[in-house]
């Protein structure tokens, strides 16, 4: 038994989330088409997706799946898309776009977790960008382009054995936009291609698991976390991410590592009430930033057909580069509407054992390592074993 007693983690208060609603069918498929013990090809839907038709959340029957068949899945924070060609802007409107990037990378990680976690298909859906995992499943994946008008992203999947679920590029781009003046309030266009991301892995696993393979796959995932914790202790026990042997179920020090990865899941499970908070701070500049690009880049699509046309002149300068002074001007409107660059603002978690306490500050990178030595000196602590 673990003598630092119990955690005890500060709350944040949830904003509401602002997302326009959505509609949802059934999904019921639970089907596993292979014993072998490992994912047919097909599983991999190794070709890109074009997603321009209406995409609609599959959600698991109530009651279809049972508990123990509920794997759980870490969202990697998706890398946020550097887009080429931003020097002529002035540096106010550069550090804006690059935090914007930012927190769009955190509010689309969020959005798929939590269509993720509402499907029903899955147990904990966190976004965990820096701790350990002990998770099933781990997503992770870039934007590669985001101007409002389209919207694509690289997305890789792999569970805890290291086979790959999923490795695909998808793609959305909306239709024109009607002209409109103001700030009205606007919603996150892209739902179906977040929608089509859920429904893709939901299938893997209900066509590729049976459930014997789930629990050899949850063993994996619990015996991963141990080996990331303590190395020289637990890797034996693994090869090629490949179960070798268990621990024997009455080994203390076992059983301490299976604690300490309880606490690890209610710290996780504080970080996401941050990152949810963070994400729903930054989701009306986030998403007005969004909607003025998509305008921005339709009148810019329509600048060049106007110069492929002969009306319009692109007036190239003496460097031999176009002239981007309306380009800059279209995204400085874009950006008018953020008063100072967003920053990751986070609420720090107070962490509290029988013998001490502490205070974990700083970004969400900083926190998740803080956390990680303090997971490292619980086991110590218990184990007498140097992590």
């Amino acid at each position: 038994m673990l003598r630092h007693g119990r955690i005890l983690l500060a709350a944040w208060l949830l904003l509401g989330a602002g997302c326009s609603m959505e509609t949802v069918r059934w999904f019921t498929t639970c089907t596993p088409c292979n014993n072998s013990g490992a994912l047919t090809e097909g599983a991999l839907y190794a070709r890109d997706r074009n997603v321009q038709e209406q995409v609609t959340l599959a959600l698991a029957k109530p009651g279809l799946l049972p508990e123990d068949d509920l794997l759980d899945v870490d969202i990697r924070l998706l890398r946020p898309m550097r887009p080429p060609g931003m020097d002529f802007l002035d540096p106010f409107f550069k550090d804006s776009l690059g935090s914007l990037r930012q927190a769009e990378s955190y509010y689309l990680s969020e959005v798929l977790a939590n269509k993720m976690q509402r499907s029903g298909h899955w147990g904990r859906v966190l976004v965990n960008p820096y701790g350990l995992s002990g998770a099933d499943l781990e997503i992770s994946g870039r934007i590669e382009q985001s101007d409002g008008q389209m919207l694509r992203i690289r997305i890789e999947a792999r569970d805890s054995t290291g086979a790959s679920w999923l490795a695909k590029r998808y793609v959305q781009t909306l239709p024109p936009l009607a002209p409109r003046s103001g700030l009205e309030e606007v919603s996150f266009p892209f739902n179906d291609l977040l929608n089509a991301i859920a429904n893709d892995l939901a299938r893997v696993r209900a066509e590729e698991l049976s459930s014997r393979e789930i629990a050899l796959l949850r063993n994996n995932s619990l015996l991963k976390f141990a080996a990331e914790l303590a190395p020289a202790a637990y890797a034996p026990y693994r090869q090629d991410n490949t179960v070798l042997r268990l621990p024997a179920q009455d080994d203390p020090v076992f059983l301490g590592v299976q604690e300490i990865r309880v606490y690890n899941e209610t710290f996780l499970d504080a970080m996401q009430a941050g990152q949810e908070f963070y994400a729903r701070q930054v989701a009306p500049d986030y998403l007005r930033f969004l909607d003025r690009s998509r305008q921005a880049t339709q009148q810019i699509n329509d600048y060049y057909l106007e110069a492929a046309d002969g009306r319009t002149n692109l007036n190239p300068d003496s460097k031999g580069n176009m002239n981007f002074g309306r380009y800059k001007g279209l995204y400085s409107v874009a950006l008018a509407d953020v008063n100072q660059p967003i920053e990751e603002r986070v609420t720090p978690v107070s962490v509290e054992f029988s013998d001490r306490s502490a205070e974990l500050t700083g970004t969400i990178e900083e926190q998740f390592r803080q956390w990680q030595v303090i997971l490292q000196d619980m086991y110590e602590t218990e184990t007498g074993i140097a992590p």
